[in-house]
């Protein structure tokens, strides 16, 4: 039997007290459930099980711990292919990162790396076992049992409900995972929520582009999980800042913000048909100026 804990964390305005609507916990719950029952199927079919328990809670945003139990059934070991994935493994398989010293990325790595879209947008090779795929100039290696949980329709489910659902709450700003050590291995903000979506698997990517435009600031936030408010001459639009040098220099307070400023971006804008109804995104991935007029007022004062 094996065993595996982990805890996951909703955290925001709306959870600073350590409670969580049962309307939004409930279904949250069963998805995080379903996404280990489900993985655990693609990889063995009926030949293991997973169960997934709700331990002891503590206060602080609204966190859950979790215990993760893997049986294998003997009788039905003769129709696995090889050694089955352990539950150890399971847990690497879909929270794994991919950070350098040659391990492979995960199942959630994966998603935000892709952004949630389908595997045939990108470029694929594999080497025994070892999946290189290239995507929008970047390239990511994983599993080839991990690439097999992110085309399954029902692990994308569990991941909208677990991830995706929360996140769209008033409220609720970042979803964080913790391993049985306390590591953070996964930090979900808002702004990063339609990639977790199932639908985002299925969206035709109509036209994707990265442009050189300037913006005028009509609102901002220091949390780098909130989208800004920008002006771009004709409408407003809404826009992830993704250029951490950038945010580096607002947490060190070395960038001061005030009406009127312009910021002049290389910015990625994809525009996705999802269920015949056209979706725009806008990620800045690098500020490569910040104009200020030559009279102001403060928008800020005192930071």
């Amino acid at each position: 039997m094996e065993k595996r804990r982990f805890s996951i964390a909703y955290d925001g305005p709306a959870l600073a007290d350590g409670g969580m609507s049962v309307r939004d916990l409930a279904p949250a719950l069963m998805s995080i459930g379903e996404l280990f029952e489900e993985a655990n199927e693609v990889l063995h079919g009926d030949s293991a099980v997973v169960d997934v328990y709700v331990k002891a809670t503590r206060k602080g945003s609204f966190e859950v711990t979790f215990e993760m139990v893997q049986g294998m059934l003997p009788t039905l070991m003769n129709l696995v292919k090889g050694e089955p994935v352990t539950a150890e493994e399971l847990w690497t398989l879909i929270f794994g990162a991919g950070s350098g010293g040659g391990s492979a990325a995960g199942l959630f790595a994966l998603i935000k790396f892709l952004r949630g879209r389908a595997l045939d947008k990108a470029k694929t090779k594999e080497e025994g076992g070892t999946v290189r795929i290239e995507h929008d100039g970047q390239i990511i290696e994983t599993t080839r049992e991990t690439v097999r949980t992110y085309e399954s329709t029902k692990v994308r489910r569990a991941v909208d409900g677990s991830i995706a659902q929360p996140l769209s709450r008033e409220g609720i700003e970042t979803v964080a995972v913790r391993d049985q050590g306390g590591r953070k291995v996964l930090d979900v903000p808002k702004a990063d929520r339609t990639y977790y979506e199932a639908t985002q698997a299925d969206a035709e990517i109509v036209a994707e582009d990265r442009l050189k435009r300037a913006y005028s600031i009509v609102s901002l936030t220091f949390t780098e999980s909130n989208m800004w408010r920008l002006h771009d001459g004709n409408t407003i639009i809404n826009a992830r800042i993704a250029d951490q040098g950038f945010w580096k220099k607002v947490h060190d307070r070395s960038e001061e913000f005030a009406e009127g400023d312009q910021l002049v971006c290389e910015v990625l804008i994809v525009q996705t048909n999802v269920d015949g109804k056209l979706r725009t995104d806008h990620t800045i991935e690098r500020i490569l100026e910040h104009r200020k007029p030559s009279s102001q007022m403060p928008l800020f004062e005192n930071r």
